[in-house]
Order: C-alpha cells, then structure tokens, then sequence
C-alpha cells in the first residue's frame, strides 16, 4: 500500500510503498501489569535522490492471547518515540530561520506528548521570537505600561491576515496556561497533546509564510536581476 508522506529532512513530498519501509518486529514478548506487550521499529529510507537519508521509529505493541494460548501482535500501538529524528519537528536552515526559534520550535514537538502545556509555552516563545525578530516589534520608548506579547501582537494586527492574526493570539492564550499561573490554584486547565500539535502547526505555517517564502522571493528576484545583468554585460561585449 502506497502513502503521502514528507521527509523530515529534506522536507520533500513523495509517495512511499513497501519497498521504501522495512519493519523491524520484535520477537520478544514481555508480560506486564497491562498485559502482554511487544516492540516494532520502522525504517523508512527518503525516495528523494538528492537525501536519502534514514527514519526511525519504535512503537510499543499489543499483544493478545488466542484461545490456544498463543501470543498474537496486533497493530495497536500503545506508545511510539521518533528516534531518528528524535521528534516530528520539521528541519528549517539556522541562516534563515532563528536559531533560538528553531530551538524552541524543536523542543515544543519533542515534549507534546508527555507535557502538553509545556509544549504550549515553547510554541508562544516561539510565537513571540518571530514578532519581535521578523517584524521588528519592540515596546516604544514613550510606553508607560506593561508591554507583553498581547501587545506585540496587536502591533502586527493590520500586518496580517485576520485569520492569521486570530489564530496567533489563541497560541498566546493557550500558551498562557503553561507561562503563567491561574489566580485560583484549585483551577486547573489541561491542554491535550492534539492541541499542543495544533499550535506548532502555526508555528510551522508561520514560519513557511514569514521566512522561507521571504528568502526564496528574494531568491527568484536575485535570479532575475542577474538575468539582467549578464544581458547587460552581453549587450556591450557585442558593441
């Protein structure tokens, strides 16, 4: 069976089969108080001529009993750990993108699965990095108040797409209930893994629209005017 999948190296979009995955089954069994458990690692070698580079996960297995005692693997996967990359971050080049947003975006995908709100707080970090370092916010010398991200992003209001914009301050609020404690302790919010992946896809989307579009227009413009410049240079050499 064949299925979309993007390499996290290279970041480039292929169409993978069983030829490119080879699994890896445990033949061990251990018994444990949740029953009988296994391992299954997964390869999966980039079709990309250009990386070829090696995933590798490991994924924790069911295993049944059949009525003739038999142990049996299921496909139900109880636990599951990126080891190569060590996580589902996406790789962006440091002398385009902050190496210090970079670090945080990282971690944020490292962590949404044992602490959610932990990896809520890196994201609006990592939110806050890219206001401040790709539009250049900054309190103003004749503000008086406090000067928090809320204000940060309400400088950049008119700057983006309201769908956008909305979307970065619900990363702020969400990320809130990891930065800064609830007035009532007896409060508690949980944030759930599949939200936390929600926020780092904005951050992901936010760095694709602000940095790598930016660099790969002033790429096709540099592209352009050399064009032009070597017509120029033409140009005279035929005088």
């Amino acid at each position: 069976m064949r299925q979309n999948w993007t390499c996290p190296f290279c970041k480039h979009p292929s169409t993978i089969g069983d030829h490119d995955i080879d699994d890896v089954r445990g033949e061990n069994y251990v018994r444990s108080v949740d029953g009988y458990k296994s391992v299954m690692g997964r390869f999966i070698v980039c079709p990309n001529p250009a990386c070829k580079k090696i995933t590798f996960t490991l994924g924790l297995l069911e295993v049944r009993l059949s009525e003739s005692g038999r142990r049996i693997q299921t496909e139900n996967i109880t636990h599951f750990w990126h080891l190569i990359p060590d996580s589902e971050a996406k790789i962006y080049p440091k002398d385009i993108v902050p190496s210090a947003i970079i670090e945080d975006y990282e971690e944020s995908c490292k962590i949404k699965e044992d602490s959610p709100k932990a990896s809520a707080t890196l994201s609006r970090r990592a939110l806050q990095g890219m206001i401040r370092d790709f539009w250049g916010v900054k309190k103003p010398q004749d503000y008086k108040g406090l000067w928090t991200l809320k204000n940060e992003i309400e400088a950049i209001k008119d700057l983006v797409d309201p769908d956008v914009w909305a979307a970065i301050d619900a990363v702020r609020e969400v990320g809130n209930i990891g930065a800064h404690m609830e007035l009532d302790v007896n409060v508690i919010i949980d944030v759930e893994p599949e939200e936390a992946t929600k926020l780092i896809g904005l951050i992901e989307l936010l760095i694709e629209e602000w940095y790598i579009n930016r660099y790969e227009r002033k790429q096709r413009l540099t592209e352009i005017k050399k064009i032009a410049d070597d017509k120029k240079v033409l140009k005279v050499a035929i005088k």
